[in-house]
């Protein structure tokens, strides 16, 4: 007979939410510590979400095999780069026909993975 133990991968679903290891769960959850002890992320509480939902911090980890200290360096950059570059303004004041006119101009996908914490162009 098969054995059907659980195989650890990163294969999707593994490192998703609800599919993580206990180990995964407690990399987030240290993560999550960890930005928040630096003022990068603010938890959910009874009233308000949090800053930054759980599949975005994943992301992060995923990325940097689920290390949470190198996960926040670039959590940290990206998070630098959108206030530097205004990211969360220009989405609030952009024009709709002017935002499908750039997308023409941009190759999909605009977010390419890579060292620096700018997208690619």
């Amino acid at each position: 007979m098969a054995d059907l133990s659980r195989v650890e991968s990163m294969q999707y679903p593994a490192g998703h939410l609800a599919h993580l290891t206990e180990n995964q769960q407690a990399q987030l959850n240290a993560f999550e510590k960890l930005a928040q002890e630096q003022g990068y992320y603010t938890p959910a509480t009874d009233t308000a979400e949090a800053s930054h939902d759980d599949e975005t911090m994943l992301r992060f980890l995923r990325a940097r095999r689920f290390v949470p200290q190198e996960a926040f360096k670039q959590f940290k950059d990206t998070e630098d780069w959108r206030k530097d570059q205004n990211i969360d303004d220009l989405f609030e004041i952009i024009e709709v026909e002017e935002y499908e006119q750039t997308r023409q101009l941009v190759p999909a996908p605009f977010f390419c993975a890579h060292a620096a914490p700018a997208p690619a162009p």
